[in-house]
């Protein structure tokens, strides 16, 4: 390993001697020693009246080899000029021996060492044009006389990934350097990303490895091979080939068909968690320069703040932890600091599209997080925040800021809390256009600094403050959303709770069996997160922000477990349920309310609300044991209930069952609503059962 500065390079590989020629024992040593002193031109006419012995062991002759290094006393009792001697213009290249090439210890070719000389300068830049030089100058004028020639080649990497490369011996005896994309192979190919040229080689060599072990897909998936200053000087050690597949385009037909077959792969432990440096980016601010260790990301991080859905969605399915966060310690600072890479969910919290949020979220994100935000980024799309911020934010905050009113709403009905107070500004940093804004505040606050923000970014400004209209504006859609969220989020807690209720208390259970029941849905994650929107619920209800909700009428539509026939529904129920009642709160609350005797009331309703459906999917997977679902659905799809389901069998079977009631196949209109309907359930069955095949999970 050779070290400058921040500059690492790590070298793999050795030259070998042609035929398996191994070094006498005077040889190895003269090399070793050659290769131990620096390389610089002294006066000739001083070193050759110096006696050589080991030059003369080994039969070499006095030439341009006695200016450079000279093996006998007498030559260190020569005064330091002529030891040293100069380099004049046009003479050899002075090179310290940084790169020293001594020989093997098995005498069959010669490796990288390692060293420091005595008063060698780390500030100096490393030279690799030297090193070829001298390489090449060993080759010609101590191993040629000797009969001996190199072959092989050796690689190279830096901190950075484009400090990529090798040192490759010709047939001609020549010496050169090659980056990663001037290899002529499939290595080269995959850098330089040429497609043409990749397909011209033999299909092979997509099985070859770099002496570091780098295939070529995974070459190609690294863009800071290909020139590009935003990566430059960027450290990468320790990154897999899943750090970089946010860098494949998702609208390519071809990438969802390579992540399927990668999907396949077996995955080695701690790749999708592992936090690395590979890219500039919210880490590399100069605010935040001072501290090392912050531009670690894991490969859902920096796919998520490289925009791609696509990649996001597949590592979630893979396993990857939507909470995933590294802790930065540091023995000089107070208390550990999460990396700003850390929980993907705040920054997909600002993206204007929701589709990752909405993934994070499906996984289980955590909306309660909070770390400080960052106020731009080198090579991605966007910045947390426009300015900088010294308090932590959550994600309901980073999402008022930016006014991505469709993400409060998700946040909100997972439960966030609009409620929560963070510091938005810095009490010392006094700035006109945000005076009179609370230093801190809840999220609704944070829209109003964040309208400000951006609005002094603008490149022509017909005035300093915002309009008041703009800001007005602004509060209203942000009230707005916090409420339709609200009343989806008590339905959702009322239903949730009426289920769990249905399920723990069903006709002829005793009173032991209820019991039982009950207790395993205390423990359930459903009922905790029932229980956590309960609490939400009340404190909402409280506040002056929650608007009332007026009574919606819930229809269920069970699937028919008793029969094949789709169109042989079960008894559907209805209630009307009033937010501002005291029965609805004990209902809400899952106390001790007779459930039979308030579910005894329901009446027949042939109304559905549209609003609720995606409540009333969630419904269908809590009422009855999951067995019996996934029985339904099996009946629905044609499979028998004894056959073990795979991805495959449902595909087929919903196939085979969509071509019998696909809507096409009929021309009456009572015909065709009839088969539309009956292809809806079929869908739905279909969704339901691909739930409850396990996603592939490797170790």
């Amino acid at each position: 390993m050779y070290r400058n500065m921040s500059i690492t390079y790590n070298f793999q590989g050795a030259f070998k001697f042609c035929g398996g020629t191994r070094l006498e024992y005077n040889q190895y040593l003269h090399l070793l020693l050659f290769w131990q002193n620096e390389q610089l031109q002294r006066d000739s006419g001083a070193t050759r009246n110096c006696a050589h012995p080991v030059r003369e062991l080994v039969g070499l002759p006095f030439g341009a080899e006695g200016e450079f290094w000279v093996s006998s006393r007498d030559f260190l009792d020569l005064p330091l000029e002529k030891q040293y001697g100069s380099n004049p213009e046009g003479g050899l290249p002075r090179y310290k021996g940084t790169f020293s090439r001594v020989p093997t210890p098995d005498g069959l070719g010669m490796e990288r060492e390692y060293r420091i000389p005595s008063g060698y300068n780390s500030d100096e830049h490393f030279n690799f044009n030297d090193a070829i030089f001298w390489i090449q100058w060993t080759a010609d004028n101590i191993l040629k006389p000797w009969g001996i020639t190199l072959e092989g080649e050796v690689w190279y990497q830096g901190n950075s990934r484009n400090r990529t490369g090798r040192l490759v011996v010709l047939e001609t005896g020549s010496i050169i350097l090659h980056v990663a994309r001037q290899i002529p192979n499939m290595l080269g190919a995959a850098a330089s990303n040429s497609v043409w040229f990749a397909k011209s080689l033999p299909r092979e060599q997509l099985a070859m490895r770099d002496p570091f072990g780098r295939t070529p897909l995974f070459l190609a998936l690294c863009p800071a091979l290909r020139p590009n200053p935003l990566y430059g000087g960027t450290p990468f050690d320790g990154a897999s080939i899943f750090h970089f597949l946010a860098n494949l385009d998702a609208h390519h037909p071809a990438v969802q068909r390579f992540l399927a077959r990668l999907a396949q792969t077996p995955t080695p432990e701690g790749f999708l968690e592992s936090f690395v440096s590979i890219s500039p980016g919210p880490e590399r601010d100069l605010l935040y320069s001072e501290v090392p260790g912050e531009g670690l990301q894991n490969p859902l991080t920096y796919a998520v703040f490289s925009g791609n859905c696509l990649v996001v969605e597949w590592l979630l399915n893979l396993g990857a932890n939507p909470d995933c966060h590294y802790i930065f310690e540091e023995s000089g600072r107070s208390l550990p600091s999460p990396s700003l890479a850390s929980w993907p969910i705040l920054y997909a919290a600002t993206c204007k599209d929701t589709s990752m949020l909405r993934s994070l979220l499906r996984r289980g994100a955590n909306v309660h997080v909070a770390r400080r935000p960052f106020p731009n980024r080198l090579g991605f799309s966007g910045p947390e925040v426009y300015g900088s911020v010294e308090g932590a934010f959550p994600p309901l905050h980073l999402a008022a800021y930016h006014r991505r009113f469709d993400a409060v709403r998700l946040l909100v009905l997972h439960g966030a809390d609009f409620l929560r107070e963070c510091e938005l500004l810095d009490p010392m940093h006094d700035v006109a256009y945000l005076r009179g804004c609370k230093t801190s505040g809840t999220a609704r606050d944070a829209a109003i600094i964040g309208l400000k923000d951006e609005h002094q970014l603008k490149p022509s400004l017909e005035n300093v403050y915002v309009r008041e209209e703009a800001v007005t504006d602004a509060l209203e859609e942000y009230d707005a959303a916090v409420q339709t969220d609200l009343r989806e989020r008590r339905t959702e807690c009322r239903i949730i709770a009426s289920a769990w209720q249905l399920k723990s208390g069903k006709d002829g259970a005793d009173a032991s069996s209820a019991q039982a029941s009950r207790e395993q849905s205390e423990t359930s994650p459903l009922s905790l997160l029932a229980d956590h929107k309960v609490r939400d619920v009340r404190r909402a209800s409280q506040s002056e922000n929650a608007a009332a909700c007026t009574s919606l009428v819930i229809h269920t539509r069970f699937l028919n477990k008793s029969g094949n026939h789709l169109d042989s529904p079960l008894p559907s129920f209805s209630c009307s349920l009033d937010d501002r009642t005291e029965s609805s709160d004990s209902k809400v609350s899952g106390g001790r309310s007779n459930w039979s005797s308030e579910f005894s009331r329901i009446k027949l309703s042939p109304e559905e609300d549209a609003a609720l459906k995606e409540i009333l999917d969630r419904l269908y997977r809590i009422l009855g044991c999951p067995s019996g679902s996934k029985c339904a659905c099996k009946k629905i799809l044609g499979i028998d209930a004894n056959d073990d389901v795979t991805a495959v069998s449902i595909k087929k079977a919903f196939r085979k069952r969509a071509l019998e009631w696909h809507p096409d196949k009929y021309r009456t209109a009572a015909e065709k609503e009839e088969a539309e309907r009956r292809f809806k359930i079929l869908a739905k069955a279909h969704d339901a059962m691909k739930r409850f095949v396990a996603p592939t999970r490797f170790v």
